[in-house]
């Protein structure tokens, strides 16, 4: 068992029962002037000396962030660690920290990479890593779309993002393409599930009304319909039916007909920053 100590005067001890029973003790003071969330821990009203119990974060990390509060270093964020730093700073509130992270991380998103990172970025909802999000995926969609690996729910929830930004740079064919692509990744087939389009359509389920054919020509969407497809082959037909000879069913009614606009300075942060 290791014993860490921090301050003059440490009167409150740390406990890591998964770290064989690593022990950091602290300057409860010190700790109450950088933290929020220490500061109402340690209220009038704490008087217990029990030792408090941390499963979720590795005694390495909490010893840096230890460090950091105790001015005995300066705390490096980099892509190994930053997900553990932005867990450890939001959940003891320790904004300079945050907002530290938060550079790093906008710095690092990219087009290749953001679907590796997008599951951690958003379980925080912090707004400069949204609008950085959106930045990006506007700018690139397609590379996004085409660097994601497994369709898992983060992935899938990134790209129903996509699909549903009026603003991206591409077009609805090129949009599809991808989309399809990334699907027929995706899909696992057993002995029970033969037919590839047919489990593509069931994990894409109602995203379908995201994709906007009816903006597409005639010739787009006949590719779109080429097996292994995203459309049922009913709905299929049916936009046939209203792309080629304007006869409308109630079973496209929920696409969008509005032509998706490319980023511009007026729509898209980043090409604002540009110009400036």
């Amino acid at each position: 068992m290791t014993t860490t100590t921090y301050g003059e005067h440490p009167d409150v001890t740390f406990v890591f029962p998964l770290e064989h029973g690593a022990v950091v003790r602290a300057e409860r003071l010190k700790l109450k002037q950088r933290s929020e969330v220490f500061r109402r821990m340690f209220s009038a009203e704490f008087l217990s000396n029990q030792p408090i119990e941390i499963t979720d974060i590795s005694v390495d990390i909490f010893n840096d962030l230890m460090k950091y509060i105790f001015n005995e270093f300066i705390l490096t964020v980099s892509v190994a660690n930053y997900r553990e730093i932005l867990y450890i700073a939001t959940k003891y509130m320790i904004a300079p920290l945050i907002q530290k992270v938060i550079s790093v991380a906008v710095n690092l998103m990219t087009q290749w990479n953001l679907g590796e990172h997008f599951e951690t970025f958003e379980r925080y909802q912090i707004k400069k890593l949204d609008d950085k999000i959106q930045e990006v995926f506007e700018m690139d969609p397609l590379t996004v779309i085409h660097n994601l690996k497994n369709g898992s729910d983060s992935e899938m929830r990134l790209v129903k993002l996509i699909l549903q930004s009026p603003v991206l740079k591409c077009s609805e064919y090129a949009l599809c393409d991808a989309v399809t692509r990334f699907m027929e990744r995706t899909v696992v087939l057993s002995e029970e599930k033969m037919d590839i389009g047919e489990e593509m359509r069931r994990k894409f389920g109602k995203m379908i009304y995201l994709i906007r054919f009816p903006v597409m020509s005639l010739k787009e969407l006949i590719l779109c319909g080429k097996e292994p497809s995203l459309l049922p082959k009913d709905l299929f037909a049916d936009l046939l039916l209203w792309v080629e000879a304007g006869e409308y069913s109630e079973s496209v009614q929920f696409f969008s007909t509005k032509k998706r606009i490319p980023p511009s300075s007026g729509n898209c942060a980043i090409c604002s920053k540009i110009i400036r």
